[in-house]
């Protein structure tokens, strides 16, 4: 139990930090030892965070009933070193996501697409302009 608050502590902090950072992604960091959860400022981003997380090497989830939440949750034994890699590919992920939906955001504005694709089509459609941001970038 030790480790767990003491890291839950660290590892929530650092998101708090990295929520100031990123405010037009980020609206909450919640947490509980080491259940985490990050609340961000729109639908899309749930799925658009993880497509990222995982290219970071991060397995984390968004929420099934509500798609701007995600869930990490570390192993109770994590150590600051590994605290630490997980905190870089977060923050790494809020960058690249940032720029993907600020892109697909542009797009869902036009009316003709907004009326042509729903949300669960929008969150495809992001996936698409994420690899194709990696591939114009040169990022794997």
């Amino acid at each position: 139990p030790g480790n767990a608050e003491k890291m839950g502590e660290y590892i929530g902090s650092s998101l708090d930090r990295l929520a100031e950072k990123h405010p037009r992604l980020c609206r909450e960091v919640r947490r509980k030892g080491l259940m985490l959860g990050l609340e961000y400022t729109h639908d899309i981003m749930g799925p658009l965070m993880s497509f990222y997380l995982a290219g970071n090497g991060v397995f984390a989830i968004f929420s099934g009933n509500n798609h701007k939440v995600m869930r990490l949750m570390p192993p109770l034994v994590i150590n600051k070193q590994e605290a630490d890699a997980l905190i870089a590919a977060v923050d790494r992920s809020m960058t690249s996501a940032q720029r993907a939906a600020d892109i697909v955001k542009f797009a869902a504005k036009i009316p003709l697409v907004k009326q042509a694709i729903g949300v669960d089509e929008m969150q495809i459609a992001i996936i698409f302009v994420a690899k194709a941001l990696r591939k114009l970038t040169g990022r794997s």
